[in-house]
């Protein structure tokens, strides 16, 4: 013991009055006015918690009557809360090794879970930012982020104005979709008659529809590129409701018979229900 620093000695002993029992130090069980049940300053960490073999949390922090259980706020860029798997924490006591010069590289790379969220209804895990990425998933060279549900759907992606699932790569296809037993897509087909003049279409989209009598469905498919792939063989009457003139000139365009190449970028090709409609960008 040191006479500048307070010391629980132990072993607990219940006559002793403490405030909540089995605690080294403690205030009392009742509301005594206190802001801060403990406020730290240190150079290296403000509270640091172990346990003995066996124990269950380093640090504990319970929100039963406060809005956050855990509340880790951080300036500038640097990060509120860190959750790391490590195999060793030498550089974290070594004093010999500056709080500056500090990284977590140098406490290794456990095989445990660095973070752990989860939840009976609620979200396990929720992420917000105003202008930048809500969650991030990274890794050298395993799964980025990997989403599963033993029922329901394992990644869901929404979004009120943009994509709402977006996969990119640099090397490799932006997206693979499969399935052991079912089909590897699923398009939710849209109610309506015919999408011409209905729905604005870009080169390389795909659209699933459904006559209003609810008979069947059509798929329909945006871009040269698609339209070589499926190759209509009998393109039929234009659906019920859908303008006849731009879909004729259209074809004639890419006939040679005409000039109005610049129309076909809305035209549609139908095909009978439960078959692939196509339609041509510029």
């Amino acid at each position: 013991m040191h006479d500048d620093q307070f010391t629980a000695t132990g072993p607990h002993r219940p006559e002793s009055g403490s405030g909540f029992p089995e605690a080294a130090f403690s205030t009392r069980d009742e509301d005594m006015g206190f802001q801060w049940g403990m406020r730290a300053l240190a150079r290296r960490c403000g509270v640091t918690g172990q346990t003995t073999g066996g124990g269950i949390a380093g640090v504990c922090g319970q929100g039963r009557f406060s809005q956050f259980g855990v509340l880790g706020t951080a300036f500038g860029e640097r990060i509120g809360v860190v959750g790391a798997s490590v195999d060793n924490t030498n550089d974290l006591f070594n004093l010999n090794v500056s709080p500056g010069t500090f990284n977590l590289d140098s406490l290794g790379a456990g095989s445990g879970t660095g973070v752990l969220g989860k939840s009976g209804s609620g979200l396990g895990v929720h992420g917000i930012s105003k202008s930048s990425t809500g969650v991030l998933g990274d890794s050298a060279s395993g799964i980025g982020a990997h989403g599963a549900s033993d029922s329901s759907t394992g990644i869901l992606g929404t979004s009120r104005s943009g994509f709402g699932v977006h996969g990119f790569s640099d090397g490799g296809p932006g997206g693979v979709f499969e399935s052991s037993n079912a089909a590897q897509v699923r398009l939710l087909p849209r109610v309506m008659a015919s999408p011409e003049g209905r729905v604005r279409g870009d080169g390389g989209e795909l659209l699933a529809t459904t006559d209003t009598g609810g008979s069947g469905s059509r798929s329909s498919g945006s871009g040269s590129a698609l339209a070589r792939a499926t190759k209509p063989r009998r393109p039929g009457n234009p659906s019920p409701g859908a303008a006849r003139s731009p879909a004729l000139r259209c074809r004639r365009a890419q006939r040679g018979l005409t000039s109005s190449a610049s129309r076909c970028d809305s035209t549609w090709f139908s095909v009978p229900t439960s078959t692939v409609t196509v339609t041509s960008g510029r």
